[in-house]
């Protein structure tokens, strides 16, 4: 493992192609830093930083925080946004900066919420209703008055009636911006707090080792060389076994790094084959109604609303989440994996009841083979996806360019969760799971044509499926009838913003020969 390399590099206004109130309303007077939080990239220093192609977009669908997709220097990158309010100046990056950063808008962020307890929205709703009854009830007594005097005071409360509503109207604008403050600034202090994950848990490793008896000090850096090839091991492990996938609910970095240092803290000062060995063993086995977490949560600290349960995750996701998928946000945790850096956060939350079954299946997988081979190489051999599975659903998106590029982007998202509602879940007794292939398949003439050209293209999703039984006539039959029924795709295509425009729909597929009737099944 590289320890996690960030760079924070102040951007300019005159560089963007548009202006920053496109990203936040907060952002059109604009006096603090904005920062570009690039992990796993080691950058140099640029006098200027030049671009070729820039877009705005978001982290993902529950997230607050803007991205920017660039090209820089031929190399493709997605940079989260993160507006640090009262910094003037940062210092070089390094741990207390970090630490810094984190309390300043914590606080800031607290204050907020403290501020926001009086501003009811229903309540709102209702005085609206009330004074629009009440001025049409004025406006038609107005109409029938016949004095002067009494004309004069329908008038007085009609106005009294519209600075009333005005000033509720001021009050939940109000709320609502630092509402939505408080939104950018947590999405923000989570970003962050990635990059001393790893900082973090070098901190916890070395610290543990030291304090064993008989321990020189170089033996805690033996343990972190230890822990680097280790971890580089897992993560081999998991692309291979196309696992690895934080957008669609897989194995991530931040997964991988604090499951492995638990497995460290638990056996210190062990090989590397044990540690390997120990790893499956642990974790395929593990109740995962338990969390894994290398440290307390602390509770009586400010800003303790940012600490991590499993209801405020649930909230937090459907907070975030667009209307249309709701459903697909259940309550249950399928793993929970907590990071060691405030505020604490559970890496797994992309994780579904799904895809937690697919890891746990492939780490069940990995521990049985070492244990029967004694070859610890045995994980890490590439196996193709089209080589793990004989059961196949194939999704077809077609429509124009470049519209069906966010189109299939759409559906790639959301297929893990209409998988285990519309095929999972139904056939139970039939399926062990759904794993989709993490990377979409493009046909040769999405791959020819250029930008600007509007024609028609295919893109396609591919899905394997483990029955329970190999006899799977009964299954297949089933299978087919779900899928004719296209009641996962009109869903989908019925949630997409531009329905009209795209087609989708799906087809099982038995075997990889029959796959290379759509696409190069070598993948």
């Amino acid at each position: 493992m590289e320890e996690l390399i960030t760079k924070w590099v102040p951007f300019q206004n005159s560089l963007l192609p548009f202006p920053l109130s496109h990203f936040s309303p907060h952002l059109a007077n604009l006096s603090s830093p904005i920062l570009l939080a690039v992990a796993s990239i080691r950058f140099v220093s640029f006098p200027d930083l030049r671009v070729t192609a820039m877009q705005k977009s978001w982290r993902d669908r529950v997230s607050s925080v803007p991205m920017l997709r660039l090209t820089f220097m031929g190399l493709q990158m997605a940079l989260p946004l993160i507006i640090v309010p009262t910094i003037a100046r940062l210092p070089p990056t390094g741990p207390t900066q970090i630490s810094n950063v984190l309390r300043i808008l914590t606080i800031k962020t607290a204050q907020v919420v403290r501020a926001d307890h009086i501003f009811d929205e229903g309540v709102y709703w209702n005085d609206q209703e009330w004074h629009e009854s009440e001025k049409n009830r004025m406006l038609e007594k107005q109409n029938k008055a016949t004095g002067a005097d009494e004309k004069a005071e329908i008038v007085m409360k009609i106005e009294l009636l519209n600075r009333n509503s005005a000033m509720l109207s001021h009050e939940r604008a109000m709320a609502l911006e630092q509402r939505g403050k408080v939104k950018e600034w947590t999405g923000a202090i989570r970003i962050i707090a990635d990059l001393g994950i790893c900082k973090r848990i070098v901190e916890i490793l070395t610290d543990e080792t030291l304090q064993e008896e008989n321990i020189e000090e170089n033996d805690s850096e033996n343990s972190v060389g230890k822990f680097r090839v280790v971890f580089i091991y897992l993560e081999q492990w998991a692309k291979n076994k196309h696992i690895y996938s934080d957008q669609f609910g897989l194995f991530n970095r931040k997964m991988l790094l604090v499951l492995l240092a638990k497995i460290f803290l638990l056996f210190p000062n062990s090989s590397i084959p044990f540690i390997i060995d120990k790893f499956f063993l642990t974790f395929s086995l593990w109740d995962w109604q338990m969390p894994v977490q290398l440290a307390r949560i602390e509770r009586n600290r400010r800003a303790e609303f940012l600490n991590w349960t499993t209801n405020r995750e649930w909230f937090w996701k459907r907070q975030m989440a667009e209307e249309n998928v709701m459903k697909s946000i259940r309550k249950e945790t399928a793993m929970v994996v907590i990071t060691p850096i405030f505020p604490e956060q559970n890496a797994a939350s992309n994780t579904n009841l799904s895809t937690g079954k697919i890891i746990r299946w492939e780490m069940a997988k990995a521990r049985e083979k070492i244990r029967e081979t004694a070859d610890i190489n045995w994980p890490i051999r590439e196996q193709k996806f089209t080589e793990k599975y004989d059961h196949f659903i194939v999704f077809i998106c077609s429509g124009a360019s470049p519209t069906v590029d966010e189109f299939s982007a759409f559906v790639g998202d959301r297929l893990r969760h209409e998988l285990l509602e519309f095929v999972e879940n139904p056939l139970a007794q039939y399926i062990r799971f759904c794993h989709m292939f993490p990377k979409e398949i493009l046909t040769e003439s999405c791959r020819k044509q250029s930008e600007a050209e509007q024609t028609n293209c295919e893109k396609h999703w591919v899905v394997g499926i483990l029955p329970k039984t190999t006899n799977g006539g009964g299954f297949k039959g089933k299978l087919r009838a779900k899928l004719k029924k296209k009641n996962i795709c009109n869903k989908i295509l019925n949630d997409f913003k531009y329905p009209a425009l795209m087609e989708i729909h799906s087809e099982y597929v038995e075997g990889r020969e029959k796959l290379s009737q759509w696409f190069d099944a070598n993948f």
